[in-house]
């Protein structure tokens, strides 16, 4: 997928007003996490996982674990 492709996956995670200023990181194949969009309102979201059954994006806040030095 392209960064813009997983930054539109990313942002389906949350309502509109929420994902337009939020952080958008994709992980890679080595597990390391990479910022695509660098948001302002302390959440993150991820993209869909291609390789499990149907779509799960993910939305965190700052207290998420998974999102722990993102935002």
């Amino acid at each position: 997928m392209s960064d813009e492709d997983l930054i539109k996956s990313s942002m389906a995670a949350t309502p509109p007003a929420v994902a337009k200023v939020a952080t958008i990181v994709a992980i890679s194949s080595d597990g390391q996490m990479r910022e695509l969009r660098k948001g302002i309102n302390g959440f993150t979201c991820l993209p869909d996982n291609p390789s499990t059954p149907g779509p799960d994006p993910m939305r965190g806040d700052r207290n998420a674990p998974e999102c722990d030095g993102l935002g």
